[in-house]
């Protein structure tokens, strides 16, 4: 055992990297058919896996012939807590994430039929299509809900007016751990913050015996959140690889567009 722990010590930040499997659930109706097509969906930023059961549960009752496997991204949910136990990991990109995707598909030896991601999420398979084209394991299909695939340029006075960036930077304020779900809830929404916003953000809560903690990690966050708004995927919209077919849904009433 000593031995096995001497030689982990030893790994760099990159061959840890390469061993990182996502945190992952399945998802199919209890009547799927024996050859379903398997998509993977990857959420947003300070969101997880969690937040999209119910859609999912929803989508394979209806879709039988479908089966879904949700991912926690890095420094999101269940994989925040793998990460710690696998290491400091290098890059918090966009590339990172991808890759993330794709050697989790590796290690299920599964083909997607299609991707599916929301906002940051978007970028993400975006980028793992690509990946797994290389690798051998090409998508059907790639869905990007809701996200700008384009470069952003912030300027410093225009954060405030970006909701999940005012809302980072407030996160960042709380101290932790805090003592009830209903004072964090109650924290945001005294602090200009949606209620519809606040009840979300505690989905992201986790009890500890001092009391409830955050189960992203912010500070990885905030590199994605940089990396995000720096990378512009149009080369890949205006080439996408053959047989790869991308598609856009554009949520009616984003305030991003």
């Amino acid at each position: 055992m000593q031995v096995c722990l001497r030689s982990w010590q030893k790994k760099s930040p990159q061959s840890r990297a390469a061993s990182f499997i996502p945190a992952h659930t399945w998802v199919s109706s209890p009547s799927a058919t024996p050859n379903a097509k398997v998509g993977v969906l990857v959420h947003g930023l300070l969101g997880h896996k969690g937040n999209w059961t119910k859609f999912v549960r929803t989508l394979v009752e209806r879709n039988p012939e479908v089966k879904i496997l949700l991912v926690d991204l890095r420094n999101h949910g269940e994989s925040t807590l793998k990460m710690k136990d696998a290491g400091e990991l290098p890059n918090n990109t966009l590339d990172a994430c991808s890759k993330d995707i794709v050697r989790l598909c590796c290690h299920l030896d599964i083909q997607p039929d299609f991707l599916v991601g929301h906002s940051f999420g978007g970028k993400v398979v975006t980028l793992a299509s690509e990946g797994l084209v290389d690798v051998g394991r090409p998508p059907n299909q790639v869905w990007i809900l809701d996200s700008l695939v384009n470069l952003t340029c912030i300027k410093t006075a225009e954060v405030e007016k970006i909701p999940v960036l005012r809302l980072l930077d407030h996160l960042h304020k709380i101290p932790l751990p805090v003592p009830s779900v209903k004072e964090f809830a109650n924290n945001l929404i005294e602090n200009g913050f949606s209620k519809d916003m606040a009840l979300w953000m505690t989905t992201n809560l986790r009890r500890t015996p001092e009391g409830f903690v955050f189960k992203f990690d912010l500070d990885g966050i905030q590199e994605m959140i940089v990396d995000y708004l720096h990378s512009d995927l149009w080369a890949f919209l205006s080439r996408p690889p053959q047989g790869v077919n991308v598609h856009f849904v554009r949520a009616e009433l984003s305030e991003r567009w």
